[in-house]
């Protein structure tokens, strides 16, 4: 089960699920098992709660307990454990555990929530800002599944500012509240039902954003015109298709590639002979693209986690001493509107924090090393890099390409 080493265990709990105890996870999970999987879904939906219940924990929290310099986005684990009860969702064919949520309390009658989507914390998931409209291969107790919503960051201690320093009394949601969006009988449009949130949330890993799921963005236009010029085809996931919008689709119901900052889409071309072509002379750079991609057999186009842009694309071919040359093209470099960079300056960078939650409260900044010149001479003979290489200035040891369009 997915981030089922991630549930913090504490002796002498004990494990509830529907009307059963249990004394370990192991167990209600093996219970959870053995009922058929069509009859959970009928009985549960598709989500499963087991409720943690600990004895020995304290009736009223003591911020003695809180750790120096606990930041939010780490505050789970060494909290949960005060928690006298924690309710676990996991998905109904268990095959990942969803969220944890419990409250710490300041009195008798007054408790904090915090909720914790594991998805959000040890995923690798888009960051939402509040701007997509999305659907959720679950839903909530009595919702529609196929009701949109949009997906939102929730205040100071949320998944908004996971650096943020824990201070108790505070709630915590390390999740996304979520507001569906109704028709009523009125025609009227109702916006502000979030479900059960804070109490329960839902998942990040099932979102399929649909915000910017059309084709008709400009950001889109030379990638998908050049497929069309090659008669070429759409890889995602091993899965091929004639269409862009089912290629898009197909990113944006899966998380993140492992160890990348962006989605990646394979084009085929069937037809192309894989060389390098005779080029005019003169030819820039810049030029070079237009006329070297339709003699390539594989490309790989890389693609916004927020669905608004084509970072760069790559691809191979053999030159006529038939070694291997290696292209890429940043997109936002080709553009006529040349981004104004300058190699040896620094910038900010809207990079990370578009691909990884524990970069929104960072104003990254990296310094230029290369910015190459779209203007050069390119004979034919040789790999172009026409990208962007920077330095990031918390890591100098460490150089790697950054996005033109992310520049500022």
């Amino acid at each position: 089960m997915k981030y089922l080493d991630r549930i913090v265990i504490v002796e002498n709990c004990t494990y509830h699920f529907d009307n059963s105890t249990f004394s370990s996870l192991d167990a209600a999970i093996e219970y959870i098992q053995k009922i058929p999987f069509k009859t959970r879904l009928e009985a549960y939906g598709r989500t499963v709660t087991i409720t943690i219940r600990n004895p020995y924990a304290p009736a009223i929290f003591n911020e003695a307990l809180i750790p120096d310099h606990l930041m939010i986005k780490d505050c789970k684990d060494p909290l949960c454990i005060y928690a006298k009860e924690r309710e676990l969702t996991l998905a109904a064919d268990l095959s990942e555990v969803y969220t944890e949520h419990f409250e710490l309390y300041e009195s008798a009658d007054f408790g904090f929530e915090h909720i914790f989507d594991y998805g959000v914390l040890y995923g690798n998931y888009p960051v939402y800002t509040g701007r997509d409209l999305c659907l959720s291969r679950i839903s909530p107790d009595g919702e529609d599944r196929n009701l949109t919503f949009v997906p939102e960051p929730t205040g100071i201690y949320g998944v908004n500012r996971p650096h943020t320093i824990y201070k108790w009394p505070c709630a915590v949601y390390m999740a996304y509240d979520c507001y569906f969006v109704r028709m009523q009988d009125t025609g009227h449009v109702y916006d502000d039902g979030n479900g059960a949130f804070p109490f329960a949330a839902i998942p990040v890993s099932t979102f399929v954003n649909i915000g910017l799921a059309g084709i008709g963005l400009s950001c889109w236009d030379r990638l998908t015109r050049s497929v069309e010029t090659t008669h070429g085809r759409y890889i995602v996931n091993g899965r091929p298709d004639r269409l862009f919008r089912n290629a898009l689709l197909s990113c944006k119901e899966r998380e993140l590639p492992e160890g990348l900052d962006y989605y990646t889409i394979t084009i085929e071309n069937p037809h192309a002979d894989g060389r390098i072509p005779d080029l005019p002379s003169p030819c820039s750079i810049k030029e070079s693209w237009a006329l070297l991609y339709p003699h390539a057999t594989k490309r790989t186009a890389c693609i916004s986690p927020s669905f608004d842009a084509v970072y760069w694309e790559s691809f191979e071919l053999l030159n006529s001493d038939d070694q291997a040359c290696h292209f890429c093209y940043d997109y936002a470099l080709l553009e006529r509107d040349l981004p104004f960079l300058q190699a040896g300056l620094t910038y900010h960078t809207s990079y990370w924090r578009k691909a990884h939650f524990e970069y929104v409260d960072i104003q990254a900044e990296v310094l230029l090393l290369s910015c190459p010149n779209p203007n050069a001479a390119y004979d034919g003979t040789h790999s172009i890099h026409f990208c962007c290489t920077c330095q990031l200035s918390s890591n100098p040891d460490k150089a790697q390409m950054i996005p033109a369009c992310t520049l500022y």
